[in-house]
C-alpha cells in the first residue's frame, strides 16, 4: 500500500530504487504525490537550495500546497489518474522526439511496444480522463524532457491508488526514457556503506 510498489515498480524496470542527486542539481525537480512541507522537512531543504541553483519544479498534486505554490508548473489532476496522465506525457515526448534517443536504443527494450501503446493517450484525451487541459500536460512533458538531468520524487499520493503499481512503472519508464537514470542530477542508485 505505501513505498512497495514504487521499490518494485522501478526494480522491475531498470533495477533499483533511485534517489535525487541533489548536490548536481537536477535541472527539473517533479514532485507527485509528494509533499516534502509536511512529511519530509529534509528533502524541503535540499528542494529549496535546489531552486535557488536553478532548478524548474512541476508539481503534479490535485491539492495546493506550500510546494505547490512555489512550483513554475503545477498540474491539478483528478485524483486517481496519475496513470492516464504519465502515459500522456509520455505520448508528447515519444511524438515530438524529445526522448533521449541514445539511451533508448542501448539500455531499453520494447520502445516500439510503447510507442503503440501510447498512440491511446494523446493529449486531448488525457485531458478529458484528467481534467488537465492539454496545454498543460504537453508544458509538463516538454519541461521534464528538455531540462535534464531531472529527479521524479513520488510520495504516497499514487502509492496507495488502485493502479499503484502499474502507475509507478510507468514513471520509472518515463524516466528511463529522457535518459535520467545513473546521471549526475538524475535518478541515481541509493547504495548503503560498503556497497550493501
Amino acid at each position: 500500500v505505501c513505498f512497495m510498489p514504487g521499490v518494485h515498480g522501478a526494480r522491475l524496470t531498470y533495477g533499483y530504487y533511485s534517489y535525487a542527486d541533489y548536490n548536481f542539481p537536477p535541472k527539473t525537480i517533479v514532485f507527485w504525490g509528494f509533499n516534502p512541507t509536511a512529511t519530509d522537512i529534509v528533502e524541503y531543504e535540499e528542494i529549496l537550495n535546489a531552486v535557488k541553483r536553478g532548478s524548474k519544479l512541476i508539481v503534479i498534486d490535485p491539492i495546493e500546497n506550500e510546494i505547490s505554490k512555489i512550483a513554475d508548473v503545477w498540474i491539478r489532476l483528478r485524483p486517481g489518474t496519475d496513470l492516464a496522465f504519465c502515459l500522456g506525457m509520455m505520448n508528447v515526448i515519444i511524438d515530438e522526439n524529445l526522448f533521449d534517443r541514445p539511451f533508448v536504443g542501448t539500455w531499453t527494450v520494447g520502445f516500439s511496444r510503447l510507442r503503440d501503446h501510447l498512440k491511446n493517450y494523446d493529449p486531448e484525451k488525457v485531458a478529458e480522463l484528467t481534467w488537465v487541459p492539454k496545454v498543460m500536460i504537453q508544458k509538463a512533458a516538454r519541461l521534464y524532457a528538455l531540462k535534464r538531468p531531472g529527479y521524479i520524487r513520488w510520495g504516497n499520493g499514487i502509492e496507495t491508488t488502485m493502479n499503484s503499481f502499474q502507475t509507478c512503472r510507468a514513471i520509472s519508464i518515463l524516466r528511463a526514457i529522457v535518459g535520467n537514470l545513473g546521471v549526475p542530477g538524475g535518478e541515481v542508485k541509493y547504495s548503503l556503506p560498503g556497497g550493501l
